[in-house]
């Protein structure tokens, strides 16, 4: 069994924590450390990682009283980690107890130990407010092949950033998690990776996802700092990815013939 390291970064998440903590500590495959980053958090974030970290010697907890933020914080977590492979669990958001196994499973059945970036899986979108569910499932580049398509990567997500599972010689190749971003971290370095490394998904829904009604993945609102951001990876982009113009003139005409229809 190789070792995971499952990596979350907690910024004031009181409110999910307890159930997204007891749902790695739960994982039926065991040959895992938890590595937890508390970025200055002001409400009771800091006291129920350290509850936990208590109990649990799988838990490796670093509590900061100044917040950093997030690629400082995963950065900071990516030096902690021992394993091979790294699973990304935002505090907010629940995994299945078998989703560490069964993409362990998929990574050795499939024989990608060595070659893959990164797998990510099916998930379910909950709305804490309106209580509305959604299964989100992964739209591969082609039909039955579990390989995404490189090109495909160049304009969305194919999968949230709580499935992520890193090779770790991956997150290495592309010097950590990118720095040059303030948000859309998990994007860019899934840009970064599929330029170096084939990106894989599974179709099994491992991870829930709780947002609310203002969340930017549901109204869709590109803010200043988001466009700013975008404008970073467009730029890297273009200056490193082979056929980057040609998919963009595609993307542009496909576009276009919706719109007519």
């Amino acid at each position: 069994m190789e070792k995971i390291s499952v990596l979350m970064t907690v910024y004031n998440a009181s409110e999910m924590l307890d159930k997204s903590i007891k749902a790695i500590l739960n994982q039926t495959y065991t040959n895992f450390e938890f590595v937890i980053i508390n970025d200055g958090s002001i409400d009771m974030s800091g006291e129920i990682i350290e509850k936990y970290a208590k109990e649990d010697i799988r838990i490796i907890f670093v509590n900061r009283t100044e917040n950093k933020g997030r690629v400082y914080s995963l950065n900071e977590g990516l030096d902690l980690c021992s394993g091979k492979w790294i699973a990304i669990n935002d505090a907010d958001d629940v995994s299945d107890i078998y989703r560490l196994e069964k993409v362990a499973a998929f990574i050795t059945g499939n024989n990608i130990a060595d070659k893959f970036g990164i797998v990510g899986s099916a998930s379910r979108t909950k709305d804490i407010i309106g209580g509305n569910e959604k299964n989100n499932y992964i739209k591969y580049g082609t039909i039955g092949k579990k390989r995404i398509a490189k090109f495909r990567l160049l304009y969305s997500m194919p999968f949230i950033h709580s499935s992520f599972v890193y090779n770790i010689e991956a997150l290495h190749a592309i010097e950590g998690f990118p720095k040059e971003v303030t948000s859309l971290i998990d994007f860019f370095a899934l840009v970064k990776i599929s330029n170096i490394y084939p990106i894989y998904g599974i179709n099994d829904i491992l991870v829930d996802r709780y947002i609310d009604g203002n969340n930017f993945f549901l109204k869709r609102e590109m803010k200043p700092h988001i466009q700013r951001n975008m404008k970073i990876i467009d730029m890297w982009e273009s200056e490193n990815y082979k056929g980057y113009f040609f998919f963009k003139k595609v993307k542009t005409i496909l576009s276009l013939l919706k719109k007519k229809q």
